[in-house]
């Protein structure tokens, strides 16, 4: 018996192909396991415990030099580790800390962005809030602050792969990714300002229609026959299917030669063609596919002695399909915007959360030439010139990345690129040359169609590559050729089918 003998996998992984079409040296899985450089499959090591933490209690973990930090709200957390060292980073309320959004170093001090159960969104520097950020997320009017509100909301509904989200000016729109699948939708608003009217309204204008199939019409009829009956003729709106079968038997084979002779006839009918099946003695012929409805009354005639197949009458039974509609719901916020009002979307029994100060507030933290640079939506912030607690002072300043490209409106994160700045959006990236005098940022390339998920997801390799996770999978921006011009490198291509069936089952949250 022949046989493949599979040498190595030195191609790796690679998803791109059926499995029994692939090449020979690449792997589709591999349990516990990794392909070396030489192409040997090894076992996989075996991760170690090294340190408890608090469970709830404790968020994410930084470098500071060799010394690990990690952070929460809670004055005592619980035990932690002596070789780990716990930053309180207090809420300025009484809310809880759920996750930290970004942190980096400047000055071997922490700067961290944490955001915190009711929705809100702080940085920190050196365990201390940086306040003067109370000021740069403020919206002067209710309709720019309610506008970032519904902004806010939208981003992280977007996230979450069931559904797609925007929004215009105070209005969210959700749409259910998938046609047919319905969601519920409540919306809450919380004063926690002076003025008590804001609001936070669920609407549903296209409600979800799950779909049906079609059902084809139909014409059925028994055979209660014995020998020497026959059918003789046999014609479906005018049109004659076949001339003579005779009783053969037994009402089960001479049911099922009836059929077989409607069905002989369907190559010369083509897309006109009725089809027919047997099922004991009972024959049933159906409608092309796609009439429907259309089909009903459509009449036809038997010639022949077996006289339990009736000698005329009509098709019935046929209902059109009705096509999936996918749900829409609107989140539409009002009222006059203060920065303490806390506003929630729960959608499908999961709540989305900001505040009016959240709204407007940084998400990422990046240090680079002297100055911390954080995101807003489609706003690049940097800090006063050697000061993170600064964003007012010598050198701060911020960049609308929209008024380069339309594309950047929800901005993702930066990352270094061969000298230069790579500020991503989900589907957009701006290479940009940012320098200690504002005056001297320079907009280079706009890449089209490209952009990050997650900033956690921006990685710099050496001077070569910078590394993100799309909505298509794994890609790179990398220099074209000597011009230093990027381009965009599909690094993952060989496992994106992989990638994104795993990133479909992740939450908003995980993802973000």
């Amino acid at each position: 018996m022949s046989y493949l003998v599979i040498d190595d996998f030195r191609l790796g992984m690679d998803r791109r192909k059926a499995r029994v079409a692939g090449v020979p040296g690449a792997l589709w899985d591999a349990i516990n396991g990794h392909v070396t450089r030489g192409g040997d499959i090894e076992r996989r090591k075996k991760l170690v415990n090294k340190f408890t933490l608090p469970t709830g209690k404790t968020f994410s973990l930084e470098q500071v030099n060799t010394q690990l930090y990690t952070f929460g709200s809670d004055a005592s957390p619980g035990t932690i580790p002596a070789a780990i060292t716990y930053q309180r980073l207090a809420h300025p309320g009484s809310a809880n800390m759920t996750r930290i959004l970004d942190s980096t170093t400047f000055s071997s001090k922490l700067y961290v962005v944490a955001e915190f159960d009711d929705g809100s969104i702080y940085h920190y520097y050196n365990g201390s809030r940086v306040t003067a950020w109370d000021a740069l997320a403020t919206f002067g009017s209710s309709a720019a602050g309610n506008a970032a509100i519904a902004a806010a909301l939208a981003r992280k509904i977007g996230l979450d792969p069931r559904y797609l989200a925007s929004s215009i000016g105070s209005v969210v729109t959700i749409i259910a990714a998938n046609a047919g699948t319905a969601f519920t939708i409540s919306a809450t608003a919380v004063n926690g300002g002076s003025t008590n009217d804001q609001t936070l309204t669920a609407a549903t204008p296209q409600a979800n229609v799950a779909g049906t199939a079609e059902t084809r019409s139909s014409i059925v009829f028994n055979v209660t026959g014995d020998y020497g009956m026959s059918v003789t003729a046999f014609a479906i709106g005018g049109v004659t299917y076949f001339t003579g079968v005779d009783w053969s038997g037994s009402n089960t084979i001479t049911a099922g030669a009836i059929a077989a002779a409607i069905n002989a006839a369907g190559p010369s009918l083509g897309a006109s063609a009725w089809n027919a099946t047997s099922s004991g003695n009972t024959v049933t012929i159906k409608a092309p596919v796609g009439l429907g409805a259309s089909a009903n009354g459509t009449a036809y005639t038997s010639s022949g002695t077996i006289s339990s197949i009736p000698a005329s009458g009509t098709s019935s039974g046929g209902v059109n399909a009705i096509p999936a509609v996918a749900q829409v719901s609107t989140l539409t916020v009002g009222g006059t915007y203060e920065i303490q009002d806390f506003f929630t979307a729960t959608i499908d029994g999961v709540a989305y959360k900001t505040t009016g100060l959240a709204a407007g507030m940084g998400i990422t933290a990046k240090t680079y030439m002297g100055k911390v640079y954080s995101v807003a939506g489609p706003l690049l912030y940097f800090c006063a010139i050697n000061a993170p607690t600064d964003w007012s002072g010598t050198g701060s300043g911020f960049i609308s990345i929209t008024n380069q490209d339309a594309d950047s409106e929800d901005l993702v994160g930066i990352c270094q690129f061969q000298g230069r700045m790579a500020i991503f959006s989900r589907f957009n990236t701006q290479i940009w040359v940012l320098a200690v005098d504002p005056a001297n940022n320079t907009f280079q390339q706009s890449v089209q169609n490209t952009g990050a998920l997650s900033v956690a997801s921006l990685l710099q390799y050496g001077n070569i590559d910078t590394f993100y996770f799309s909505d298509t999978g794994v890609r790179s921006l990398r220099a074209r050729d000597a011009s230093n011009a990027p381009a965009v490198s599909d690094v993952g291509v060989a496992i994106d089918t992989f990638i994104q069936a795993f990133v479909a089952a992740l939450s908003g949250t995980q993802i973000g």
